[in-house]
């Protein structure tokens, strides 16, 4: 299933190519449910629920007074009580929850720069691609661009870019989000990088939709 709907889709990517037609820049848009799947935090939380609870259940009941590690009830309950709370705690929503967010802020900033390396962005001519990122399970946004782009750019100016996007995804318009901030993103490159008569597109104007 995608992330955006056709119409999202196509308004996104006519933003890139709008905004390209004003400066040399080149910009990439990518999107993404998750950015791990986080499976490390809901693993070690059933697995200690899985030896406990069963533990606890059978000491309560009557006759059962002490469980040994080798009581094949024992072991069973732990295993199927272990199997369920996994196959629960590993759903993504639930799994991105359990862990912390630092953890989460950490995996999403380390894919976001994986992406910007992976797509070219980091090896077109005038060193100046922009990444605009968003990572839907971490509430993370990241707006990466190569040492040009940060060499010639106010620092306030491309804060202000990135809060101003931050805000959009927040509030739920994360389509409308990638719009705003490239239009911002071409009217302050258009004078760092103007557009060249012989510019040539090193990356596809396309929104990339990562799973």
């Amino acid at each position: 299933m995608t992330i955006f709907q056709l119409e999202q889709r196509r308004r996104i990517e006519d933003a890139i190519r709008k905004a390209e037609s004003g400066t040399s820049a080149e910009f990439l848009c990518a999107v993404t449910r998750s950015s791990d799947t986080y499976f490390a935090m809901p693993l070690l939380i059933a697995a200690l629920l899985g030896i406990t609870v069963p533990a606890l259940v059978l000491h309560a009941l009557p006759g059962w007074t002490v469980i040994g590690p080798h009581d094949p009830v024992a072991v069973l309950l732990q295993v199927l009580c272990f199997a369920a709370l996994a196959l629960i705690l590993v759903r993504p929503a639930i799994a991105a929850r359990l862990t912390p967010r630092a953890v989460r802020q950490r995996r999403a900033a380390r894919f976001a720069t994986a992406v910007f390396l992976e797509r070219g962005l980091a090896g077109v001519g005038e060193r100046n691609g922009v990444l605009l990122f968003v990572s839907l399970a971490e509430h993370h946004v990241e707006v990466i661009a190569d040492r040009g782009v940060y060499s010639r750019v106010d620092p306030a100016e491309w804060l202000a870019i990135v809060e101003a996007f931050t805000t959009e995804v927040r509030r739920g318009d994360t389509a409308g989000a990638f719009v705003a901030a490239l239009e911002r993103l071409a009217t302050v490159l258009a004078a760092a990088y103007p557009r060249r008569p012989d510019d040539v597109n090193e990356i596809p104007d396309r929104l990339i939709e990562l799973d």
